[in-house]
């Protein structure tokens, strides 16, 4: 048996539109959604934004990552100034 579910916070949403929920708390956020017009329509403009990101960005998708960027190299060099 179950405790009572969780409220639907603003984490749950963005999970919500970034397609990262279990079912069962997919489900719920839907049903939210629908019983919940504002936050339906934050929802809506959150996934285009995200649409309009991956729009945007999709020519550079398979650029390689700048070294400048290596996570190795970055710790590397915080350990080192931190030596210092």
């Amino acid at each position: 048996m179950t405790g009572p579910a969780r409220p639907i916070a603003e984490d749950d949403l963005h999970a919500c539109v970034d397609g990262v929920l279990a079912e069962e708390r997919r489900v719920a956020v839907e049903h939210y959604l629908q019983t919940h017009p504002k936050a339906a329509e934050r929802v809506a403009a959150y996934r285009a934004h995200r649409q309009a990101l991956r729009a945007a960005l999709s020519a550079r998708m398979h650029d390689p990552i700048s070294p400048t960027l290596d996570l190795a190299r970055l710790l590397e060099a915080r350990l080192r100034r931190r030596n210092s």
